[in-house]
Protein backbone atom coordinates (compact mmCIF):
# COMPACT_ATOMS: atom_id res chain seq x y z
CA UNK A 1 0.00 0.00 0.00
CA UNK A 2 1.23 3.63 -0.84
CA UNK A 3 2.32 5.71 2.16
CA UNK A 4 -0.12 8.63 0.86
CA UNK A 5 -3.10 6.21 1.13
CA UNK A 6 -1.27 4.44 4.34
CA UNK A 7 -1.27 7.61 6.56
CA UNK A 8 -4.82 9.18 5.30
CA UNK A 9 -6.04 5.89 6.46
CA UNK A 10 -4.34 6.44 9.64
CA UNK A 11 -6.23 9.59 10.21
CA UNK A 12 -9.38 8.49 9.06
CA UNK A 13 -9.73 10.75 6.20
CA UNK A 14 -10.86 8.16 3.57
CA UNK A 15 -13.71 7.23 5.71
CA UNK A 16 -15.90 10.31 4.40
CA UNK A 17 -18.40 9.13 1.94
CA UNK A 18 -18.63 11.39 -1.55
CA UNK A 19 -15.02 12.80 -0.92
CA UNK A 20 -12.98 14.02 -3.54
CA UNK A 21 -9.58 15.44 -4.31
CA UNK A 22 -7.87 18.33 -5.36
CA UNK A 23 -5.05 19.66 -6.08
CA UNK A 24 -2.96 22.69 -7.94
CA UNK A 25 -0.44 20.85 -10.12
CA UNK A 26 -2.11 18.43 -12.62
CA UNK A 27 1.96 16.33 -11.98
CA UNK A 28 0.53 16.24 -8.61
CA UNK A 29 -2.81 14.92 -8.98
CA UNK A 30 -1.89 12.26 -11.20
CA UNK A 31 0.44 10.94 -8.49
CA UNK A 32 -2.51 11.43 -5.76
CA UNK A 33 -4.53 9.71 -8.02
CA UNK A 34 -1.99 6.81 -9.06
CA UNK A 35 -1.70 6.27 -4.87
CA UNK A 36 -5.10 6.19 -4.53
CA UNK A 37 -5.61 3.84 -6.93
CA UNK A 38 -8.19 5.93 -8.91
CA UNK A 39 -10.73 5.77 -6.30
CA UNK A 40 -12.40 9.13 -5.55
CA UNK A 41 -12.73 12.06 -8.20
CA UNK A 42 -9.64 14.24 -8.61
CA UNK A 43 -9.38 17.96 -9.99
CA UNK A 44 -7.19 20.23 -10.85
CA UNK A 45 -7.86 23.57 -9.53
CA UNK A 46 -6.65 25.71 -12.35
CA UNK A 47 -5.44 24.30 -15.40
CA UNK A 48 -5.62 20.40 -15.50
CA UNK A 49 -7.37 20.02 -18.44
CA UNK A 50 -6.93 16.14 -18.40
CA UNK A 51 -9.02 15.71 -15.67
CA UNK A 52 -11.62 18.49 -16.70
CA UNK A 53 -13.91 15.83 -18.35
CA UNK A 54 -13.69 13.06 -16.25
CA UNK A 55 -16.51 13.99 -13.36
CA UNK A 56 -19.52 16.35 -13.89
CA UNK A 57 -19.14 19.29 -12.03
CA UNK A 58 -22.31 19.54 -10.09
CA UNK A 59 -21.89 16.35 -9.48
CA UNK A 60 -19.41 17.17 -6.41
CA UNK A 61 -21.99 19.81 -5.17
CA UNK A 62 -22.55 19.12 -1.37
CA UNK A 63 -19.06 17.11 -0.87
CA UNK A 64 -15.74 17.36 1.20
CA UNK A 65 -12.43 17.16 -0.49
CA UNK A 66 -9.18 16.66 0.46
CA UNK A 67 -6.90 19.76 -1.38
CA UNK A 68 -3.23 18.14 -1.34
CA UNK A 69 -0.04 18.98 -3.49
CA UNK A 70 3.71 18.94 -3.22
CA UNK A 71 3.85 21.80 -5.07
CA UNK A 72 1.83 25.11 -6.15
CA UNK A 73 0.27 25.30 -3.17
CA UNK A 74 0.30 29.01 -2.20
CA UNK A 75 -2.83 30.41 -1.31
CA UNK A 76 -4.99 27.49 -2.18
CA UNK A 77 -7.21 27.54 0.78
CA UNK A 78 -8.04 31.42 -0.02
CA UNK A 79 -8.31 30.37 -3.43
CA UNK A 80 -11.21 27.67 -3.16
CA UNK A 81 -12.92 29.40 -0.18
CA UNK A 82 -15.04 31.18 -2.00
CA UNK A 83 -16.16 27.31 -3.23
CA UNK A 84 -16.74 25.66 0.39
CA UNK A 85 -18.43 26.47 3.01
CA UNK A 86 -14.84 26.03 5.25
CA UNK A 87 -11.75 24.85 4.58
CA UNK A 88 -9.54 23.79 7.29
CA UNK A 89 -5.58 23.01 7.28
CA UNK A 90 -4.38 19.65 8.59
CA UNK A 91 -0.77 18.62 9.56
CA UNK A 92 1.58 18.24 6.03
CA UNK A 93 2.51 14.79 5.75
CA UNK A 94 6.22 14.03 4.68
CA UNK A 95 7.76 11.03 3.57
CA UNK A 96 10.55 9.61 0.76
CA UNK A 97 12.20 6.69 0.27
CA UNK A 98 13.77 4.20 2.82
CA UNK A 99 11.52 6.86 5.47
CA UNK A 100 13.62 9.87 4.44
CA UNK A 101 12.04 12.94 4.63
CA UNK A 102 11.92 13.90 0.65
CA UNK A 103 8.44 15.37 -0.36
CA UNK A 104 6.37 17.29 1.64
CA UNK A 105 2.60 16.89 1.37
CA UNK A 106 0.17 19.87 2.31
CA UNK A 107 -3.21 18.97 3.42
CA UNK A 108 -6.03 20.48 3.71
CA UNK A 109 -10.16 19.76 4.17
CA UNK A 110 -12.90 21.63 2.39
CA UNK A 111 -16.47 21.19 3.98
CA UNK A 112 -19.26 21.22 1.61
CA UNK A 113 -18.56 22.30 -1.67
CA UNK A 114 -21.44 25.26 -2.87
CA UNK A 115 -20.48 25.74 -5.84
CA UNK A 116 -19.06 24.12 -8.79
CA UNK A 117 -15.18 24.86 -9.65
CA UNK A 118 -14.45 26.65 -12.88
CA UNK A 119 -14.25 24.21 -15.42
CA UNK A 120 -10.78 24.62 -17.42
CA UNK A 121 -11.81 25.48 -20.85
CA UNK A 122 -14.86 28.59 -20.37
CA UNK A 123 -12.07 30.89 -19.85
CA UNK A 124 -12.41 31.71 -15.90
CA UNK A 125 -9.14 32.69 -14.54
CA UNK A 126 -8.31 30.30 -11.10
CA UNK A 127 -5.24 31.37 -10.70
Amino acid sequence: MDALQTELQKRGLLDHQGLFVISASPIDIGRIDQALHDSMPMLVFGEGKQYAFRYEPNSLLGRDALIMGSRRMDNIALRLAPYFASIEALPPFTFGRSGMKEVEIQIFFGHDLRKPLPFPYDGSDAN
